[in-house]
């Protein structure tokens, strides 16, 4: 198994894979919605693609003082005064919209360094501005001059992040997101794997530890104290628990389950929920002896890959029909939860970033014309084949002090039955986490450790 292991940093690192054995899986983490490209992954199954991890340069820039990677050679105003053209040493040209610029003035009077917040306000802003002068100074800042005398400087390597240019865009787009390493059965062999005691008093070991999460989607944390309220001090670590329903850990023992004999289907947990928690901890506390209790993991990004390449008509329904996902009942209090979603979850950019398939709180009300009732079950039914394919399907069974912590809007989970299991014989606890708060601390991590390289 893949174990986090500390390494020195060079300025340009090429992206690590999990072919590794001492390897950590890592780089640099600044947004993430943890989704990738259909159009344009065609990985083999079982094959995990090196992650691209960049830093904005935003963090890079403010916190780590990095110096400039960009140098202005000239800058000069379009005929109309209304953008600036900046010529770069590296060659090219960049062109900046004038009323883009005065809004983006870095100048104590109109960004507040300690908050890190714009001042000006936009009611107070022409928005048909005209730039009086434009010059590149010694120290490489592009400074403007405005008609009302105000005068706005710009780092060069500030604007040339900013570039308007459409592959640029796209880049930047990227920079905001930790690339996905779709994986099959063979992860097992590699799963990224980290100490629960360092995870609790080393930085970089948590900082492995969330990216992984981030870009592998599961993560096995071993040596866990086989007492319960682990699970919580590992998200205080990070930063606090999601609570839900549940209220603010779960149990998991051989008297609850969702069928007479403890197997548990693949699933994603609490789709319900309009913002459902993006990571889950499971820790084993006491392990039942012989064949059942056996813990099933998929990648329910891999398993979208497959089916929109074989039938794009089936992905097509699972991406579009809309289930009303629901959940009622009491625990930590009186509950009655629904949201409406789809299967597979997609951005505006056509991407997968997020599961949904859960057929135990899978609605019996399908809101689909009559005569797509049975193409959408043939759809459900290709997902359901998919995912449980010995291609895609890693099988592990947790021993006392296992914890694993995975992506809950990506990583289907199961359980096998526990045929003749005492109900004292095996328990189990968890907690759920939000992304938001993980991404939160995983760049504070960044900057505290001193991670700066660029992709």
């Amino acid at each position: 198994m893949l174990r986090s292991s500390r390494c020195l940093w060079s300025s340009f690192l090429n992206p690590v894979g999990l072919q590794g054995h001492t390897a950590p899986v890592r780089r640099i983490l600044v947004r993430s919605d943890a989704c990738f490209s259909l159009g344009s992954q065609k990985q083999a199954v079982g094959l995990l693609k090196p992650a691209i991890r960049n830093s904005t340069h935003d963090v890079v820039r403010h916190i780590t003082g990095v110096r400039s990677i960009a140098t202005a050679v000239s800058a000069s105003l379009a005929p109309d005064q209304r953008s600036v053209h900046v010529q770069w040493a590296e060659g090219g040209q960049d062109t900046f919209p004038a009323v883009w610029l005065r809004d983006s003035c870095q100048c104590e009077r109109c960004f507040h360094p300690a908050t890190k917040s714009r001042t000006l306000l936009l009611a107070n802003m022409d928005t048909s501005i005209a730039i009086k002068g434009v010059e590149v100074t010694p120290d490489n800042l592009v400074q403007l001059t405005w008609p009302d005398g105000h005068v706005s400087s710009f780092d060069a390597d500030w604007l040339k992040f900013r570039s308007f240019k459409e592959e640029d865009l796209l880049k930047r787009r990227k920079h905001f997101r930790v690339q996905p390493l779709m994986w099959g059965s063979d992860l097992l062999k590699k799963l990224p794997t980290v100490d629960f005691g360092q995870v609790l008093t080393d930085d970089q070991a948590l900082y492995d530890l969330l990216h992984n999460v981030a870009s592998v989607g599961l993560v096995l944390v071993q040596n866990t104290p086989t007492s319960t309220g682990q699970c919580k001090r590992l998200a205080q670590r990070i930063a606090y628990v999601r609570k839900t329903n549940c209220g603010e850990d779960f149990t998991i023992s051989t008297k609850v389950g969702a069928s007479k004999d403890g197997r548990l289907g693949l699933h994603v947990d609490l789709p319900y929920y309009d913002q459902t928690p993006g990571i889950k901890a499971i820790h084993c506390i006491v392990q039942c002896q012989g064949d059942g209790g056996v813990s099933q993991f998929v990648d329910g990004f891999n398993v979208a890959r497959e089916i929109k390449d074989i039938d794009p008509q089936a992905f097509q329904l699972l991406t579009t029909v809309l289930l009303d996902f629901s959940s009622i009942g009491e625990r930590a209090y009186k509950f009655h939860i629904t949201f409406r979603k789809p299967i597979i979850g997609i951005n505006k950019y056509g991407e997968v970033d997020n599961i949904s398939y859960n057929d135990q709180v899978r609605p019996y009300t399908l809101n689909i014309p009559v005569e797509n009732v049975k193409p959408f079950y043939a759809a459900l039914k290709l997902f359901n084949k998919t995912m449980y394919s010995p291609k895609y399907l890693v099988t592990y069974k947790m021993k006392a002090g296992d914890m694993v912590v995975f992506n809950n809007n990506r990583i289907l989970t199961g359980c096998t039955g526990l045929h003749g299991v005492q109900s004292d014989q095996r328990h189990l606890e968890g907690v759920f986490m939000d992304w938001d708060e993980a991404f939160s601390r995983l760049r504070v991590l960044q900057q505290d450790l001193g991670i700066t390289e660029y992709s």
